[in-house]
């Protein structure tokens, strides 16, 4: 019932200042904090020496069954968690003053109570959205997502400057099904994989802090809710931050959608798996993950990409829909839009792994072509970095040359999304 048997450990860093990681029940209190069951006292204590009040049981154990956003809807701690106990039978046949200190007995009395009665409406939606230093548009995220019980959102935060701010940023909202994660420095990859821990819901939805769903998103979620597929794809469409002017990034993963849907055979279906290799769009089975145990990898950038086509590889069933979902964005400094040395070798050592990889499933077609990291490694850093890139090519016995083969279709999306001014690859 608590969920606490499937818990790991947690490795967000410490809840509370008195609770540390040392401490006999570190790891509890700290799966709980997660999991919204206890709030400490809002100043970032616990009072892990203080006695428990029968007020404080009750709000666990409601928080627990699922009912918290029914009680702060009837006041918040602690009348409408005592309202909501009291009507639902946590504390049926149990006589208590709320702000007495709580005996075993009667506690057990409650737990009793409470382990015969139903959960409330289980989360259907884990929300997993990676933040570093954009809290406007993190807000701007988090009002694309409708407030209800079966929702639960997971903002990972990746050691952003100003954490004070941004939690009343979130606070300010009002939200119930938020939760905010403050974590140690560990980049997107690392901040998706803890999300992704702390996901209860059945399927597991990414999302990018600078992005946004659509008006009619979650209503698309929803006819898919019941599938039996492990990833359900859909497709997007692509606007500039500041202006919200339509642009295109990544049309390439739309127009395999709508290949697949005009003419459903295993090549198109091929197109989205090789593809797609990005992950917000999609709805991910969430026992699918853990299953396999994917995980993103926790580099400087391009972590998504071999999480992804792994995945797309693995699924025994997905299923495609037509219905756009999500936002994507341009902005200046953001980690695709920015230039920068280390952060362009790492793109290039996925790009050998990707390569490589969908060369050993058979499918040497999909290859990214190596030569234009080579190229652009020239434009920005010059010979000595292109000597680096093809060195390192050389080392993973791999061609530089990988990937040049272009298709007929290639060749001409390419150069009609060229002529695009607003069109962006990345």
């Amino acid at each position: 019932m608590l969920h606490l048997r499937q818990a790991k450990p947690s490795n967000v860093g410490v809840s509370f200042y008195d609770v540390p990681t040392e401490h006999w029940a570190y790891n509890a209190i700290n799966i709980c904090k997660q999991a919204k069951y206890i709030n400490g006292y809002g100043n970032g204590y616990y009072g892990v020496d203080d006695k428990v009040t029968y007020e404080q049981v009750i709000k666990m154990l409601v928080s627990v069954l699922g009912y918290a956003p029914v009680a702060e809807k009837e006041g918040g701690y602690p009348e409408g968690y005592i309202k909501v106990a009291n009507e639902i039978g946590v504390t049926q046949n149990i006589s208590f003053t709320s702000t007495d200190i709580a005996i075993r007995e009667t506690v057990a009395k409650m737990i009793i109570n409470t382990v015969h009665l139903p959960v409330m409406e289980q989360i259907v939606y884990s929300i997993v959205i990676p933040h570093y230093n954009c809290p406007d548009l993190l807000v701007r995220c988090l009002n694309s997502i409708p407030e209800q019980t079966d929702i639960q959102v997971i903002i990972a935060d990746d050691y952003s400057d100003n954490r004070e701010y941004i939690e009343s940023r979130i606070s300010s909202l009002g939200r119930t099904n938020v939760e905010y994660h403050y974590l140690d420095k560990g980049w997107a990859g690392h901040a998706r994989n803890i999300g992704m821990s702390l996901a209860r819901g059945k399927w597991i939805i990414f999302c990018d802090a600078d992005d946004y769903f659509t008006s009619s998103a979650f209503s698309d979620f929803h006819r898919y809710k019941d599938s039996d597929a492990d990833i359900v794809y859909f497709k997007h469409n692509a606007a500039y931050t500041d202006s919200g002017k339509p642009c295109l990034r990544f049309p390439i993963r739309n127009e395999a959608i709508e290949e697949y849907l005009i003419k459903r055979n295993e090549k198109t279906l091929n197109g989205i798996l090789y593809r797609d290799v990005v992950p917000w769009a999609k709805m991910f089975r969430n026992s699918f993950l853990k299953r396999y145990g994917f995980l993103y990898d926790e580099i400087r950038s391009n972590e998504d990409v071999m999480f992804v086509v792994s995945c797309n590889t693995h699924a025994s069933r997905v299923e495609v829909s037509k219905s756009i979902v999500y936002t994507i964005t341009m902005r200046p400094g953001s980690l695709t839009m920015s230039v920068n040395r280390e952060n362009m070798f790492t793109g290039f050592g996925v790009a050998i792994r990707y390569s490589k990889f969908v060369k050993s499933m058979g499918h040497p077609e999909y290859c990214i072509r190596l030569l234009s990291h080579v190229r652009l490694a020239y434009k920005y850093y010059g010979l000595k970095e292109a000597l680096r890139y093809i060195k390192d090519a050389n080392n993973k016995n791999i061609s530089i040359f990988s990937g040049l083969k272009f298709t007929i279709k290639e060749l001409i999306s390419k150069y009609n999304n060229s002529k695009n001014p607003d069109y962006y690859n990345g």
